[in-house]
């Protein structure tokens, strides 16, 4: 019988979302790690008392650290603790709900692959989420380009993998959201073979926090030389980091990853309901992509 362990990177995180997180986790899988990278007492003590309950596994991270690092240090911990053949990572905000964490395993198995990633976009209308739809395209061509993975959705937090691959995520050497893309280029780079699945999802904001976009930029530029990225890839990305650190609006030519089209991408500044990723300190400020 297959064993499935469950990872899920915390920060700041509702009682009731943690709560959704339990009561609807498959019976069979074993009990979720939970890697807190929190420093707000409320939420550890609670862990601590699920922990103790034996309800979940917990890896307490006292201080911000960053999406990316939680997650190697979950995934070296549960690698440790257990002998489960796939791992199944959470969204970070818990938006994908894990009672449809079953079959996203089961599709795994099924189509043979060594990585599935959630689809947040075909199971819900797109009407008027321009951005959504521009932005999710931005990242799914240049990863297209790079790896030769056909995926609609690129950058989702909720996805399963095996064993071996897990072991390989431990490599990790990007920082705060740029895990997702650099999982992929990973898999790339050792000939995995990866595949999607439509999930249920809360619906995405109208705009993303420009550190996410920096974040997965960056995790590209990062593998130039294992991608043997031309000099016209790697100018064409790091264009892009310097515009997005001016926090400028400016348009990108995608031809240079084969679409013969140009997306906008328009600094809308300070948004209401902006989830910032590390501090409470930092600018909630945003992009929204958009068709020139």
């Amino acid at each position: 019988m297959t064993k499935v362990a469950t990872l899920l990177p915390a920060f700041r995180l509702s009682i009731e979302e943690i709560d959704n997180v339990i009561t609807q986790l498959p019976k069979d899988f074993e009990p979720p790690l939970i890697a807190l990278n929190d420093d707000e007492d409320t939420i550890a003590q609670y862990l601590y008392g699920l922990m103790k309950a034996h309800q979940i596994r917990l890896l307490h991270i006292p201080y911000q650290v960053g999406k990316t690092e939680a997650l190697r240090q979950g995934l070296k911990s549960l690698l440790e603790e257990s002998d489960a053949d796939v791992i199944v990572q959470l969204d970070g905000r818990s938006k994908q709900p894990a009672w449809q964490l079953a079959p996203l395993v089961e599709i795994l198995y099924k189509q043979q692959v060594d990585m599935i990633i959630g689809d947040r976009y075909a199971k819900q209308s797109m009407v008027g989420q321009d951005h959504r739809k521009a932005g999710a395209g931005l990242m799914s061509n240049m990863v297209r380009h790079l790896t030769g993975y056909e995926l609609l959705d690129a950058a989702c937090g909720t996805r399963a993998y095996v064993r071996e691959l897990a072991a390989r995520f431990l490599h990790l050497r990007c920082f705060g959201y740029g895990a997702e893309v650099e999982q992929l280029l990973i898999a790339a780079i050792h000939s995995c073979k990866v595949s999607s699945y439509p999930l249920e999802t809360k619906r995405q904001a109208d705009s993303t926090n420009t550190e996410k976009i920096e974040d997965s930029v960056f995790a590209l530029l990062n593998y130039a030389n294992e991608l043997e990225m031309s000099d016209t890839v790697r100018s064409t990305l790091s264009f892009i980091l310097s515009q997005l650190k001016r926090r400028k609006t400016f348009d990108v030519d995608l031809s240079v990853f084969g679409v013969d089209r140009s997306i906008r991408l328009k600094y809308v500044g300070v948004q209401e309901g902006i989830v910032d990723a590390y501090t409470d300190q930092l600018p909630r400020d945003a992009y929204t992509a958009l068709k020139p």
